[in-house]
């Protein structure tokens, strides 16, 4: 998860529960070494919480980003939502919506047989 540090900037709210602005600044765990330099690499994340929400379930949340951008690399990779030429938003819609059916079907698939939810390469 890696070391978080927060800056806070409250915010007028109508709300019950008071929010702010929370600038996370997140460090990996692990150096990286590129060119014969070792250096840590420092994620920014602009938060909007309530005041009372915790730096590690703002880390947690911040790392869930990664979650969805699998899942839709997945999705170009494995299902071809990416492998699309049409000239019209209609085409596109009908294409999208049952390449995005299809992954929902597969990851439904995978989690009632008791798989490991995230599938393999395709093959080529």
């Amino acid at each position: 998860m890696g070391n978080a540090a927060k800056a806070c900037s409250a915010t007028a709210s109508n709300d019950e529960a008071p929010h702010a602005h929370t600038l996370l600044i997140r460090k990996s765990t692990t150096p990286q070494t590129r060119d014969g330099r070792t250096f840590y690499e420092f994620e920014y994340f602009l938060v909007h919480a309530p005041t009372a929400t915790a730096v590690p379930d703002m880390v947690a949340d911040a790392g869930s980003r990664w979650t969805i951008e699998e899942d839709n690399g997945h999705g170009k990779d494995i299902l071809g939502l990416d492998q699309y030429q049409v000239r019209k938003w209609t085409p596109w819609h009908r294409h999208i919506t049952i390449s995005m059916l299809a992954q929902a079907f597969l990851a439904a698939t995978r989690a009632g047989l008791g798989k490991d939810p995230e599938p393999r390469e395709a093959a080529r």
